[in-house]
């Protein structure tokens, strides 16, 4: 039983990157939106739920005589008004109430208005730059053309670092690559993510079904000064949803009885006449580990637990140590809900440990 402690990818992490943050245009607080036009900001998509268009509307002044129906808008309350009766010096948020209210609301100016406004912006989730990057496995990124396909290459600083993960891929292989400063390649490994699941000749020749693997990690020698190359390729479109990187922590020996199972967000809803309605949703790994551990490590698990606790990571449960031996459904990126360690012996303790994933 591993677990990766992950290394945070930031902007000085980021070596080179094959995919540019281009979806929209980035906010600009001197722009005025309209409703449905989305921006981007600290790599996250931001869509106007209001705004509508001054084109030939004036901000209120309190030296100009309104007549009935005129038109004017207000910066501090980024609202557009509309005269009921003439009008000179009145507020018009001031005088909307009352038994003959002297102006009405009838739009709204989204301009200056700060994108966590929830009246005025929603936010719609990670750019396509950022959907690998942002600890959710769920969001994906999408690759850009290559020559004979589609890819996402992305160069990771990864000193001091000795594992990689990669969750719900889409592809047909992931290349790894540490190279040095020199862009020597001292070590490589490729994974495939289309396997052949045959079960006779006539599968073999005749079968178009397939077994794919969707996460992934792979172990590589720890250096000072080097940087990972990952390159995940597709005739048609490569996607990933999560990378980490980061140095592993031996916390055990998982026993044989691990229970796996997900948690499930698909909804299922019954009317009155017994017909179900069934709305597939998201899900994420639950799993339920006992393992051993040495008594002279219980310290050092204790305290490794501790330090994570609601910190995500990847736990590998199931004591391999590439992707060929690994079983995907124990490769969770997520966090602990409960560990409990049990010391009924002198050189041998039990620990359980109950893991959640992250959507």
């Amino acid at each position: 039983m591993k677990l990766i402690v992950p290394k945070q990818i930031t902007a000085d992490t980021i070596v080179s990157y094959n995919v540019v943050e281009n979806d929209y245009d980035p906010y600009n607080s001197a722009t005025l939106y309209l409703v449905g036009q989305r921006v981007i900001d600290n790599h996250k998509i931001y869509q106007a739920l209001v705004g509508d268009s001054i084109t030939g509307i004036s901000a209120w002044a309190s030296g100009t005589a309104y007549a009935a129906s005129n038109l004017c808008y207000l910066v501090s309350t980024h609202k557009i008004y509309q005269a009921n009766k003439d009008t000179t010096g009145q507020q018009p948020d001031n005088y909307l109430t009352g038994e003959s209210p002297v102006w009405t609301e009838v739009g709204s100016v989204n301009q200056g208005v700060v994108l966590t406004d929830t009246n005025f912006w929603i936010e719609l989730g990670p750019t396509n730059y950022y959907a690998m990057l942002d600890n959710y496995t769920d969001t994906q990124t999408t690759g850009v053309a290559v020559t004979g396909g589609n890819a996402i290459i992305i160069e990771l600083d990864s000193s001091k670092c000795n594992a990689v993960a990669l969750f719900n891929c889409v592809g047909s292989y992931i290349d790894m690559e540490c190279l040095s400063a020199d862009d020597t390649v001292v070590w490589s490994s490729r994974v495939w993510l289309i396997l052949r699941d045959s079960k006779s000749w006539s599968d073999f020749f005749f079968s178009t079904q397939s077994k794919t693997r969707k996460d992934t990690y792979q172990q590589f020698p720890m250096f000072y000064n080097t940087r990972l190359r990952l390159t995940i390729f597709s005739p048609e479109t490569a996607k990933c949803g999560d990378v980490v990187i980061g140095a592993t922590k031996n916390i055990g020996s998982t026993k044989f009885n691990p229970t796996l199972s997900i948690i499930d967000y698909s909804k299922k809803e019954t009317n009155s006449f017994g017909v179900t309605y069934l709305s597939v949703g998201k899900y994420k790994k639950k799993t339920s580990i006992d393992m051993y551990v040495r008594n002279k490590e219980i310290d050092t698990v204790y305290r490794t637990l501790a330090d994570l606790r609601a910190t995500p990571a990847v736990f590998i449960c199931d004591n391999s140590t590439t992707a060929t031996e690994m079983y995907e459904s124990m490769l969770v990126k997520g966090f602990y809900t409960d560990f409990s360690i049990v010391v009924p012996g002198p050189s041998m303790s039990d620990c359980s440990l109950e893991i959640e994933g992250l959507a």
